[in-house]
């Protein structure tokens, strides 16, 4: 009898080691988020009010600004969880295209309209918990689910990424460096009368967003020349991932100038075949993933230009004496 209980204690450290490494040891990614109040100051110097998402640290919402704080969910991490702490006036919800939000308890409804795609975290510092399960690989746009029109053209919207394996972005499709740049517009009018609380309503200023007229047009919530120039470097022969997302309310096509990009995947699924292209048009909500290699023979630290091919390039107002200024204008260096 001894003798077995022996035996039994002797092996039981080695199951439980085997167990572990057959389960794995992923868990869930998850993010402290908060909403906020925050300014984007535009190259002619107007500073443009916004509302978008932050962390929170130690009970302290920080860092709110337009996109919020980008997310990656580790390749092996099955569940992303974001605990949202809503500082603003009016209630928040999450949503995220192409995923399933897995306690989604909404949509909420008010006298018979449908507010939000989701539950909601209550204004004036209300909490709410987003999860989803079994989390796909690719590249997202989280966004508020509640009155999009004039919540995420206020800025309430960031990047979730997550990769397939380490270093792989799909399966066959790896990488060495990687960048990300959100396309996104602003009016300035619009978004002072919301912030005003003058919208919404049929005596508002703007009764709604179909009244919207961008005049600034951003990539990662800047305009060029504010865009750091280059947004990215890589070398020649690497391969550099290019995760394009739309988060503005208007159609944008993503062109590269001397050089081809190679679409590998939209809204998160791979396609069958790539595609070499120069530019692809990018819908509302959309987001697609790309592989720029640069290849010799070319010059060394050589800049392509990526840009908005609808030529979103202007802006209105001057900076630096230029009339009209910047717009979705970015550089990629070759080393």
């Amino acid at each position: 009898m001894n003798r077995h209980k022996t035996v039994r204690s002797k092996w039981l450290p080695a199951a439980v080691m085997l167990l572990t490494l057959l389960v794995g040891t992923a868990g869930a990614a998850t993010f402290d988020l908060c909403t906020g109040t925050t300014n984007l100051v535009m190259p002619d110097g107007a500073s443009v009010p916004a509302w978008g998402f932050g962390t929170m640290v130690g009970g302290v919402c920080s860092g709110v600004k337009v996109p919020g704080p980008e997310l990656t969910v580790a390749w092996d991490d099955p569940v992303l969880q974001i605990n949202l702490t809503n500082n603003l006036a009016e209630p928040v919800s999450l949503h995220i295209t192409g995923q399933q939000l897995s306690n989604n308890t909404g949509p909420v409804s008010l006298g018979g309209r449908v507010m939000s795609f989701s539950h909601e975290a209550a204004g004036g510092g209300g909490t709410a918990t987003y999860q989803w399960d079994n989390f796909k690989p690719g590249t997202y746009l989280l966004a508020s689910g509640t009155n999009p029109a004039k919540q995420v053209q206020m800025g309430l919207f960031l990047a979730v990424k997550k990769d397939t394996a380490l270093n792989f972005a799909y399966e066959f499709v790896p990488y060495n460096s990687q960048v990300t740049m959100v396309f996104h517009e602003v009016d300035p009018e619009m978004q002072a009368a919301i912030a005003a609380g003058d919208y919404g309503t049929p005596t508002s200023t703007f009764p709604s967003s179909i009244h919207r007229q961008p005049r600034y047009f951003l990539i990662n919530g800047k305009a060029y020349p504010q865009i750091p120039n280059p947004l990215v470097q890589t070398n020649l022969n690497q391969r550099l991932l290019i995760r394009f997302l739309n988060a503005g309310l208007e159609s944008h096509v993503p062109s590269i100038l001397g050089a081809y990009l190679t679409t590998v995947a939209e809204d998160g699924i791979k396609y069958r075949y790539p595609r070499e292209e120069y530019g692809f048009e990018m819908a509302s909500g959309k987001t697609v993933d790309a592989v720029f290699v640069p290849t010799g023979p070319g010059p060394v630290a050589a800049k392509y230009p990526i840009f908005d091919a609808r030529l979103r390039l202007s802006n209105k107002g001057t900076y630096a004496g230029a009339t009209p200024g910047g717009g979705m204008l970015a550089y990629v260096r070759v080393r």
